[in-house]
């Protein structure tokens, strides 16, 4: 066959790896007029292909079921794919125009080469469906699913690492991106072991250091003013089970080292107990820091890390695994149609019947990079529904398409509402023993005491400013402030949320999260 006329460049000829030889073209259902096809596949292990409304039949991951596309809009005679070479994916379009690429309408011949195929592509069949054709290895069945949804390679491999760990009692440090649900995959880790213990979760980074001790590891009767029954703490209310350290990387210096001694002892101190209790608990932590970065500078010590880090799982972004895209945005609209009493939307029973999901949307999905993960999809889904209700096919308002086509948009927006101090352009990074008390009290104030961007403006980790806080008088965090100090303020700025975080020196954001979790309803009785 000659090739000569490809509309692409030619890819220099190379000999394909073993591992190459194990992976096949893969197409998924990421969007059908028939959602219930969404997340079907057929993988390409011949040398080629004839895709049409009848052929080849697409298998249902979990059912093994076979159907071929069944559409009635799509042409009969087929669109050719042709792997011969292990290269590229050849396809021949049927002239009928039916065929869109990446929002090219093929006309002629077209190469998609290995390098295309590992990222992935997307390919609109008569404007009613969506494939997206990626190379992946033969799928096998998996019985046990640990809550997760999607078949795409990273999540199978995800599913085996839960099953790997399960059963035994070595820690696990859970790292991902925000919103990649390190929460879901150990609470799976939890259900699939053999611990008959509660599952326990703590956000670390919202502990403050004052109250760590009696949070942690609990505290008798009497123990301090007000104290009138036992507390159990985290770590025994978590005996025989799990507990789940979350935000690990935010967790302050001093508590890093009360965390230390525990892990290393295998015993606790509550405050006021007479003598040490011993505890059985396994430890699940999550964090999307950067902890290698953070023990350079001392804001994470190394034996915690290493004593965390029994077994590390890496959690994939969003925008790695996108033919689960179609499938997890099923899995979040079912519970929001339900309440909307529109859950016949996903089982449609009309072939001919307009896509309740159109391919337009699905592709601007498709090509959103996802920085949020699963939890920006989530709120996507949520977005669309809720605007589109009562509407037979879903429409993205000009927010959403905002958000999906840069999705610091509404971020920006957001912020262009609300003043903000002017800021100067981030300094390059220099050493924290460099900076004087001032330039860092100054950087702080300027940022309004917000202290990410005070680090950015100082050129240093956020881990870093913490430590050089801890060194500086009148600095501190708002999870340290107790509630007599925080009411004292407030009433002197006349209940000025914002004037008050001013005068205490912590962020407005960071002073509203510490009043919520020491009064019941997030009110102090000014």
């Amino acid at each position: 066959m000659n090739l000569d006329h490809l509309h692409a460049a030619t890819e220099p000829s190379q000999t394909l790896t073993e591992e190459e030889t194990r992976r096949f073209p893969t197409f998924t259902i990421v969007s059908h007029p028939i959602p219930s096809r969404i997340g079907d596949v057929y993988q390409l292990q011949s040398k080629d292909m004839a895709l049409s409304r009848i052929a080849p039949d697409f298998m249902n991951p979990d059912s093994y079921l076979l159907s071929p596309l069944a559409d009635p809009f799509l042409s009969r005679a087929p669109i050719q794919f042709d792997f011969g070479t292990g290269r590229q994916l050849v396809i021949h379009p049927n002239g009928k125009g039916q065929a869109v690429l990446n929002g090219e309408t093929l006309t002629e011949p077209r190469a998609v080469f290995l390098k295309e195929l590992e990222r992935g592509v997307h390919l609109v069949l008569a404007n009613r469906i969506v494939l997206w054709l990626h190379h992946g290895p033969l799928l096998t069945r998996q019985v046990v699913h640990h809550g997760l949804v999607g078949h795409s390679e990273a999540v199978r491999k995800l599913r085996k690492e839960i099953s790997l760990v399960a059963d035994l009692s070595c820690p696990v440090l859970l790292r991902g991106g925000s919103g990649t649900g390190k929460e879901l995959v150990a609470t799976a880790i939890h259900e699939a072991g053999n611990r008959r213990g509660p599952f326990v979760s703590v956000n670390m980074g919202a502990i403050p250091a004052s109250l760590a001790a009696s949070e942690l590891f609990g505290a008798v009767k009497g123990a301090y003013t007000g104290s009138q029954q036992n507390q159990l703490g985290y770590f025994r209310s978590a005996q025989d089970g799990t507990l789940f350290l979350d935000e690990i990387g935010e967790t302050s210096p001093e508590i890093q080292v009360m965390l230390l001694r525990a892990l290393e002892t295998r015993e606790i101190a509550p405050v006021g107990a007479q003598k040490n209790i011993a505890f059985d608990t396994r430890f699940l932590a999550a964090t999307d820091a950067n902890l290698e970065s953070k023990m350079e500078v001392d804001a994470f010590k190394a034996p915690l890390f290493h004593r965390l880090a029994g077994y590390e799982i890496k959690l994939p972004p969003l925008a790695k695994r996108l033919e689960d895209l179609g499938r997890l945005f099923l899995h979040f609209a079912q519970p929001i149609l339900e309440e909307l009493q529109e859950l016949a939307r996903i089982t449609p029973k009309d072939p001919y019947i307009t896509p309740w999901i159109p391919t337009k949307l699905m592709v601007q999905l498709l090509e959103c990079p996802w920085p949020g993960n699963v939890r920006q999809l989530r709120n996507s889904v949520q977005q669309l529904l809720v605007a589109n209700r009562g509407r037979p096919y879903l429409t993205a308002t000009a927010t959403l398409t905002e958000s999906l086509s840069d999705p610091t948009a509404v971020v920006k927006q957001a912020e262009e509402q609300t003043p903000k101090p002017v800021l100067e352009a981030p300094k390059k990074r220099t050493k924290p023993s460099q900076l004087s008390h001032d330039e860092v009290r100054e950087a702080l104030r300027t940022a309004r005491w917000d202290i990410q961007a005070g680090a950015d403006r100082l050129g240093i980790s956020r881990g870093a400013l913490y430590l050089l806080m801890k060194k500086i008088p009148g600095l501190h965090k708002a999870s340290e402030l107790e509630a007599d100090i925080i009411l004292v303020a407030l009433r002197e700025c006349g209940g000025d949320l914002q004037i008050a975080a001013d005068q205490l020196c912590v962020s407005a954001s960071a002073l509203r999260r510490r009043c919520k979790r020491i009064w019941p309803d997030g009110t102090p009785p000014v």
